[in-house]
């Protein structure tokens, strides 16, 4: 017999929790109120479902219309009534000796039940058993007592045991062709031709000793197996939902605010840089400003002299007064005409945003969200095909580049040079390593008009002499291990240095003022300078927007017209040539041909460039405060170093030490030395 808590479990409707009242069974076996169904039909919102069906409460099956014909109100009668579940309640009633008179309810009447008649399928109060026998027509009936049969249960679930046609009628027969109970009238009518009908008495009986009962009880244990194993993975499946969107929230949240920080660290360097360059400028000007004052102060002054002398003096006063005004304006007019070719007149600036920050505005997402199965990925998912990749639309070929290292190299912090304080009027415009591992520094000093040095660090940096020259140096660059060579522009010449005593071996007169310079064949490692080796040293030098490849004995092979601008620095490697004009870095080769263009937004002024054993070039830019280094064929480029006023860089023999130049005219020269990683 089953338990009380059982029968509770059995007997309640699961959408009002009350013991059920004319329960009616859906197609997908759950039970409940007649009044309970129909008013959840009543309660569904009208869609395209709601017109033929509704889904079960409880397993959310879908459940067709018993009728298309009928209204949804009439929906709840069409389905069958659960005789099993009235058994049940009865049942659960007698147990709790609540099972009650039939004959007295329906008058309305509760009066406990002691009895159960065979054939009526009733129960029966003490009055209405002694009447019922009293009856012609009842008195064969068996009235069973209570308590006198064990299996009374099993009696009162015969009462509940009706046909789903005719509802006042008992099943009592069962159609084996068609495999369904039915009553009497349904063999009579509807299963008269069925050759294979027996009284459901003798099929139950029958069916006792087939293997049905295991054969449901395994299936359902099976299934049951399966759905929980089904649910627990599920559940799992949930947490790892939930911990992959909380990642992914997380992740989402993170690079919004790594974007935000870096876009107000690049808003403030922006800024910075631009109010670095205002100052940078302003102190130029303002330079410049206070030396033409003076330049008018003497200008006006010689004018007083020059009208007294007209006006006052003697003929040999004016003669001998007039030769010092004569050095006097050849010293005015040649220093002018310096200061004027190497000094900007650029001073209005602008600030062009990276496009791709630009567009930012234009995009409608922060990503995509992409799916794989928690235990087995998806082999369809995220594979490339025909030679790209489905996130990314990348070539593989191209995304392998990505993947190398660029540049092949890091740098580490070794020394830092002061090499002149910015009351001295230093001006560093070139450097370059000895093969011994010294340096050597241009300094052009800005504010004398005819004298320049150079100066010599030992190869730990921790030393230096000065070395003065007849002439403002520009570029200085290594023949050998015993020779060095330093343009003079303003002289139009080009000195040839020793590197034991830095004493001039010799100077080359030129037609051009020769700025930049880069040794394209290097002397052979002599200390002599035969005309063979002459002949076989090549250079590479810039004058105005041009460069020419020239001997060591001055003369030239090959002119280049590149710009209208001046070309201050070169660089050569391999038959290429490089060099930094207006926003851009270019290189040609020998036969004049342009191999690559670079510019952008972030390259503002390309100064010194060196060039790797890689063959990669490492570029200062002045304005921008970067140091950038690009590839060979000028497609990958990355931000090396953040030095503002960085203006020339140098690598010795061996390329574990790189040198940037920082500073200019009115500031501090710095030399930082940083020891190269490969």
């Amino acid at each position: 017999m089953a338990d009380s808590k059982f029968l509770d479990d059995l007997t309640q409707c699961p959408i009002c929790f009350n013991q059920y009242q004319r329960p009616r069974c859906l197609p997908c076996l759950h039970t409940f109120c007649e009044k309970c169904v129909d008013e959840y039909i009543a309660s569904i919102e009208h869609g395209k479902e709601k017109d033929s069906g509704f889904n079960c409460p409880v397993c959310r099956h879908f459940i067709n219309a018993p009728s298309a014909e009928l209204g949804e109100s009439k929906w709840a009668q069409k389905f069958p009534m659960n005789y099993l579940v009235l058994t049940l309640i009865d049942q659960k009633s007698l147990q709790e000796g609540k099972l009650y008179c039939n004959p007295c309810k329906k008058k309305s009447k509760s009066e406990k039940s002691v009895a159960w008649c065979i054939q009526c399928k009733i129960s029966l109060c003490t009055i209405c058993a002694d009447f019922h026998t009293s009856v012609p027509i009842l008195e064969n009936h068996e009235i069973v007592p209570f308590g006198e049969n064990k299996d009374e249960t099993r009696l009162v679930s015969s009462a509940h045991i009706m046909c789903g046609i005719h509802q006042d009628k008992p099943i009592e027969m069962y159609c084996l062709d068609h495999d369904i109970p039915c009553c009497s009238t349904c063999t009579m009518v509807t299963h008269r031709k069925c050759e294979h009908v027996d009284t459901l008495e003798n099929v139950a009986e029958k069916s006792k000793t087939s293997s049905v009962r295991v054969e449901l009880e395994e299936g359902f244990a099976k299934q049951l197996e399966t759905v929980e194993e089904n649910l627990r993975n599920d559940a799992k499946n949930v947490d790892i939902l939930r911990e992959s969107c909380q990642k992914a929230k997380s992740k989402v949240n993170q690079e919004s605010e790594d974007a935000v920080k870096h876009m107000k660290y690049l808003t403030d360097n922006a800024i910075s840089e631009v109010r670095h360059l205002q100052e940078k400028k302003e102190d130029t000007l303002t330079g410049a400003l206070e030396m033409n004052k003076g330049r008018k102060a003497t200008i006006e002054n010689c004018q007083k002299l020059l009208r007294i002398l007209i006006e006052q003096s003697s003929d040999i006063q004016f003669f001998l007064e007039s030769k010092k005004l004569r050095r006097k304006l050849d010293e005015l007019t040649k220093d002018l005409s310096e200061l004027q070719s190497i000094q900007s007149s650029d001073v209005i600036f602008s600030y062009e945003v990276r496009k791709e920050i630009s567009e930012m505005v234009r995009y409608d997402s922060l990503g995509q969200i992409t799916y794989e199965n928690a235990d087995k990925p998806d082999p369809n998912q995220n594979v490339p095909f025909n030679g790209t990749s489905q996130s990314s639309g990348v070539p593989v070929e191209c995304l392998r580049q990505q993947e190398e290292k660029f540049p092949a190299f890091t740098l580490d912090d070794s020394k830092q040079i002061e090499i002149e304080a910015r009351r001295q009027n230093s001006s560093v415009t070139g450097c370059t390593f000895l093969e011994d591992g010294r340096l050597v520094i241009a300094d052009y000093k800005i504010r004398k008009a005819r004298e320049g040095i150079i100066k010599i660090y030992d190869k730990d940096f921790d030393s230096s002499q000065v070395i003065p020259l007849k002439g403002k140096p520009w570029a200085v660059a290594t023949l050998n291990s015993s020779f060095i060579i330093v343009t003079i522009p303003h002289a139009s010449e080009v000195l040839i240095l020793d590197t034991v005593t830095f004493s001039t071996k010799e100077t080359i007169s030129s037609e051009r003022m020769y700025f930049g310079l880069a040794v394209q064949n290097p002397l052979t490692d002599s200390s002599t300078l035969s005309e063979e080796d002459r002949d076989k040293c090549t250079m590479v030098a810039s004058s105005k927007g041009d460069l020419f490849l020239i001997h060591l004995n001055g003369k030239t092979l090959k002119q280049f017209t590149i710009s209208d601008s001046y070309i201050r620095y070169v660089a050569c490697s391999q038959g290429e040539i490089f060099c930094g004009v207006d926003k851009k870095v270019i290189c040609i080769d020998e036969s004049d041909q342009i191999l690559f263009e670079f510019f952008d937004t972030q390259l503002q002024k390309p100064t010194g460039m060196v060039v790797t054993k890689d063959n990669h070039i490492v570029v200062c830019d002045y304005d921008g405060g970067k140091v950038f280094v690009f590839d060979s064929d000028g497609f990958k480029r990355q931000v090396l170093l953040v030095k503002p006023d960085a203006c020339f860089p140098a690598l010795n023999k061996d390329q574990d030490k790189l040198c940037v130049i920082t500073g200019g005219p009115s500031v501090v020269n710095k030399a930082q030395i940083y020891n190269v990683n490969y």
